[in-house]
């Protein structure tokens, strides 16, 4: 079995070659600090090294504790800590515990008001003012408006013939107070685009 032949691109030949010149600069370095003078320090230096050496480390740094001591202190703190840990955790968790109980309602339908009825005259009066307005006319907003009204009164009636027909459903309920929401909705834009 032979290997394939490979000829490396002269890009990678360069950047070998370059490596190299930089580990023969750094082999340079290391020859010429072998050259540097060396230097032998006065005797009186050695004689003072000699002098802090043999004065006694009590006089020189007050008290000093055996590492046992410490050690033993050391141990002393941690089961301290634990200790105190230990009990704040077991005088907690013997509490009694908190339950908190809800129950939920449904509000009887024979309680709710179905008023919705009672502001139709002023809506149809606001409306109808907003439609023969002189200032609205042609505009697209107005339209819009007046498109929006009528298919919810569409809706709102529909709603009304379910609620005769299949008698008082919550369902039907909170769609015809939806409904009333958004006229009143439309019925604020339409005061604001006449006074505006």
């Amino acid at each position: 079995m032979r290997l394939p032949q490979y000829k490396a691109p002269p890009s990678v030949l360069e950047a070998v070659f370059q490596e190299l010149n930089n580990l023969e600069a750094d082999d340079q370095i290391v020859w010429q600090a072998t050259k540097l003078p060396i230097y032998e320090p006065a005797p009186m230096v050695w004689d003072r090294i000699e002098q802090e050496l043999a004065t006694d480390i009590s006089q020189k740094n007050g008290r000093i504790q055996s590492l046992q001591f410490r050690r033993a202190l050391t141990i002393a703190a941690s089961l301290l800590v634990l200790f105190v840990a230990g009990s704040y955790f077991l005088h907690n968790n013997n509490k009694d515990t908190v339950t908190i109980a809800f129950s939920q309602e449904k509000k009887q339908l024979n309680e709710i008001s179905m008023d919705w009825n009672e502001d139709d005259e002023e809506i149809h009066a606001v409306v109808e003012a907003f439609s023969n307005s002189i200032l609205l006319e042609n505009t697209l907003d107005a339209e819009e408006l007046l498109e929006e009204m009528d298919e919810l009164d569409a809706a709102k009636k529909e709603a009304i013939k379910m609620l005769t027909r299949y008698g008082k459903d919550a369902g039907i309920i909170t769609q015809i107070s939806k409904i009333e929401r958004e006229r009143s909705s439309i019925v604020k834009k339409m005061v604001e685009l006449m006074l505006g």
